[in-house]
């Protein structure tokens, strides 16, 4: 069995980790059990030397090209408070990839679990406990599954794994090492601030590179308005074309026109020429009662009848051209006379009822051509029956019908009252009383069908309102009392002042002598 590349690597990391150090790597193999690990290791304590400080912020992925499927790896190296990606990048597949999945193992956690997935479709998302720390900056469609981590800390220091799930082949994965290097000297900031610049660069340079591709882009959608203008352009010619086509289609029916006027003619002097007498027709509608439904059937039917020589029955539709067809039968009788049958056939539904066509019938037997006008009636039976409050005393019965239903009023207890009246669809109450209550039965009906409403009435007793009107006149009677007696003892007192008065100057008359 050949030993695992990586197993001495692990060893010297873990009790590096246990001193107290960081592990520096420099080259990238892929191991037997489908990770990966560097060529040269060796311990590296945490130091503020110039020759540690260095290293911060560089990221070295260099990938070998290896037969079969391929997911980089390695090491990094982040100063704490800094922000690191953590690249994952699967190669050489065209499998379908099913999901991104990102393990950890780190001193804050130190059992290895799942922490954030990425589903091929769903978009990205945490599985124990959200952290905005990280975030997904890699692409599903690219096969990249790198992930940022922002603001590290101590406690992120450990091992992540990437693992790529394929169909139908199974998982794939990279483990990547993420080491911290705590940065107090002045050096240390300098070169800091260094690969700050040169990560500015970076974004610099790759927003040029946006920019360019969104100015392609926008290329691009000019491009594909001006091949839209295009289309628009064809369209257009199409409906000139199609008009010039309706122009021929109106010229052929002109030239067909002209073709009847000539056949017309011809059949003129051939009833000039014969020396059989022309017999006109006899011409007649007949209306074939079509009820309402959704299977086609006969609506009317035109009848030309022992005619001589040749005639023509024909239909006009308008709106219903497209919803209806004609069928014409001739048949031929021994005295050389004709009878023709045009039938108009149609789905019977409200919409072609009430329509109005004309049944046009031309033989040379006639002086000009004779038209028969028809309207279109759709047979059905009464719809919903509804009653309405016509007046205080009166109720109305209502239903759609064709024919228009005959209407029927009934008591369901059989008992007609003597002030209840029932002219056709109207229900009439002389006066309001009690022997009035009850259930009362609306019918609706015609030859195809009825329908039933219903109506309760109800009139309180007339007890009650004798009582209230003997109660107003009592008190009115009262009233009427109190007002009377009072108005005769204010008389009263106006009579006694006025008499008292000549006495008291009698009496001064008396001692003035």
């Amino acid at each position: 069995m050949q030993q695992d590349p990586c197993s001495k690597w692990r060893q010297t990391n873990e009790l590096c980790l246990k001193r107290g150090g960081w592990m520096e790597t420099q080259f990238l193999f892929p191991s037997s059990s489908g990770t990966y690990c560097r060529s040269s290791t060796r311990c590296v304590f945490r130091s503020y030397n110039l020759l540690a400080v260095m290293y911060v912020g560089l990221i070295i992925l260099i990938i070998r090209e290896t037969a079969g499927v391929q997911v980089t790896g390695g090491n990094i190296t982040v100063v704490q408070g800094g922000t690191i990606i953590l690249p994952c990048k699967l190669t050489d597949t065209v499998e379908s990839l099913t999901q991104i999945s990102w393990q950890r193992r780190t001193r804050e956690k130190p059992q290895n679990n799942n922490f954030f997935i990425i589903p091929a479709k769903n978009g990205p998302r945490f599985v124990d406990g959200q952290d905005n720390r990280f975030q997904f900056v890699g692409s599903v469609s690219d096969f990249n599954g790198s992930l940022q981590i922002s603001r590290v800390t101590l406690m992120d220091e450990g091992v992540y794994t990437c693992i790529f799930t394929l169909f139908p082949s199974g998982n794939y994965k990279a483990e990547i090492t993420l080491n911290l290097l705590g940065m107090t000297t002045r050096w240390n900031k300098i070169i800091c601030i260094l690969c700050l610049v040169c990560v500015c660069v970076c974004v610099c340079v790759r927003e040029r590179e946006r920019e360019r591709e969104r100015e392609r882009e926008r290329e691009r959608e000019r491009e594909r308005e001006r091949e839209r203008e295009r289309e628009r352009e064809r369209e257009r010619e199409r409906e000139r074309e199609r008009e010039r086509e309706r122009e021929r289609e109106r010229e052929r029916e002109r030239e067909r026109e002209r073709e009847t006027c000539f056949y017309r003619l011809s059949c003129m002097l051939t009833y000039l020429c014969t020396i059989t007498p022309p017999v006109p027709p006899v011409t007649s509608l007949k209306d074939n009662c079509p009820v309402l439904g959704n299977v086609e059937a006969s609506l009317v039917t035109c009848t030309a009848a022992g005619y001589r020589p040749s005639a023509e029955v024909m239909w006009q539709t308008g709106t219903l051209k497209e919803k209806v067809r004609t069928a014409t039968n001739s048949t031929q009788h021994a005295n050389g006379t004709t009878t023709t049958d045009s039938s108009l056939f149609g789905v019977p539904t409200r919409e072609i009822s009430q329509h109005q066509v004309q049944c046009v019938i031309t033989s040379v037997a006639l002086q000009k051509e004779e038209t028969l006008p028809f309207t279109i009636q759709v047979y059905f039976s009464p719809r919903e029956v509804t009653i309405s409050h016509k007046s205080d005393d009166s109720f109305q019965c209502l239903s759609e019908a064709n024919p228009p239903a005959n209407f029927t009023w009934s008591r369901a207890d059989g008992l007609w009252p003597k002030s209840a009246v029932a002219e056709g669809a109207t229900l009439h109450f002389s006066s309001m009383t009690s022997d009035l209550n009850g259930e009362y039965q609306c019918e609706a009906s015609n030859q195809y069908g009825r329908k039933y409403s219903y109506l309760y009435l109800h009139v309180p007793s007339g007890h009650c309102s004798a009582c209230w009107t003997l109660f107003s006149i009592l008190l009115f009677l009262i009233v009427f009392g109190a007002a009377a007696v009072w108005y005769r003892r204010t008389k009263y007192r106006g009579s006694e002042t006025v008499s008292a008065g000549p006495i008291e100057e009698i009496r001064e008359l008396a001692e003035t002598t």
